[in-house]
């Protein structure tokens, strides 16, 4: 039974948490300015008389709800996890949750040698190798703002291509296209799939990252255990990256409030250094849970618990190959009576 109702309980905790944390940030800043219940005239004194009328369990009910509503507006989704970090490189491969480098790079060298081993055409790989945003994949409203902002899409492009090194999948889109308009140019079977055989590893895992919802689905109905311990990491990742911002705030009020010329700048100082420092701590470990959760659906993937959808269409083009292959092989010769 507990079982069942921790899952639920994780997704309440973070939104609610977070709500709390800004409701007393919004306290702090207009409580001298509410009127007391005698005094209060308009929407505020009926809400103040509403209180009286239904008493302290009533008002924590809807200050619960309130908080829960404005959490759930201002929380950070992991889900987009993939679009903040970009798409890896093996240099860079601990950023997107890849603890396991050498078994990961073996798994994606494996998909590639079966692509070579059966000569699928490399126009026809790169035609299904397609890495393209998972439409299920769901965050705050906030989040979702921001994304569909143009300003806010080319900063992103900036910060992942220019100061990070990596590749977005926009950019890895557009190789793509370009490495199919260049084998348009070429003979018939001039192009191998060694020649793209980088494009092709990023392909993959750009589309592997891009779904990485789906895959989560998939594991679930796979591996319950597997799945429980990939989502309360998440849940745990989640609820430090959006504490830590509302914490930020109500640092930044408590401090404009408290501070005054009579306090030491020591004090201060001081002060600011532990707040700011649990606030990146919380960060910290917040990116920490998020990758630890990234890597379980990776193990999954790699142990075959899950065979997410770009493995499945390379088994298809891998069947496929072999079957144009046997057909065109000329029948054996009967020996001669």
């Amino acid at each position: 039974m507990l079982a069942s109702i921790l899952p639920g309980l994780r997704e309440l905790r973070t939104p609610l948490a977070t709500g709390y944390i800004y409701l007393v940030v919004l306290w702090l800043l207009i409580w001298d300015k509410i009127p007391s219940a005698d005094q209060a005239t308009g929407v505020v004194g009926a809400i103040l008389k509403l209180d009286g009328l239904l008493g302290t369990g009533s008002l924590v009910a809807a200050l619960s709800f309130i908080a829960y509503v404005v959490g759930s507006l201002l929380m950070v989704s992991t889900r987009y996890k993939v679009k903040f970090t970009g798409l890896s490189r093996w240099a860079d491969i601990r950023v997107i949750g890849l603890d396991d480098w050498s078994d990961t790079k073996d798994y994606v060298a494996d998909l590639q040698r079966r692509l070579a081993d059966v000569r699928v055409p490399v126009d026809h790989v790169l035609k299904r190798l397609r890495s393209q945003r998972n439409p299920t994949m769901k965050g705050s409203l906030v989040t979702r703002w921001l994304h569909r902002r143009r300003w806010y899409r080319r900063s992103y492009r900036w910060y992942v291509e220019k100061v990070m090194q990596r590749k977005t999948l926009r950019q890895l889109t557009q190789e793509r296209e370009n490495a199919l308009r260049d084998i348009q140019s070429m003979q018939p079977g001039e192009a191998h799939l060694d020649t793209y055989g980088d494009l092709v590893r990023d392909l993959i895992i750009g589309d592997l990252f891009a779904n990485t919802e789906t895959i989560a689905v998939r594991l679930q109905v796979a591996d319950k255990d597997l799945y429980d311990e990939y989502d309360r990491l998440r849940a745990e990742a989640e609820f430090r990256l959006s504490v830590a911002p509302a914490l930020a705030c109500l640092s930044i009020v408590v401090a404009f409030i408290v501070y005054t010329p009579a306090v030491p700048q020591d004090v201060g100082v001081l002060y600011g250094l532990v707040s700011m420092g649990v606030v990146f701590a919380l960060v910290a470990k917040g990116f920490t849970k998020s990758r630890r959760s990234n890597s379980v659906l990776v193990q999954a993937v790699v142990l075959g618990k899950v065979k997410p959808s770009v493995i499945e269409r390379i088994d298809q083009m891998v069947t496929s190959s072999s079957q144009r292959s046997n057909n065109a092989e000329p029948p054996l010769a009967r020996p001669a009576l």
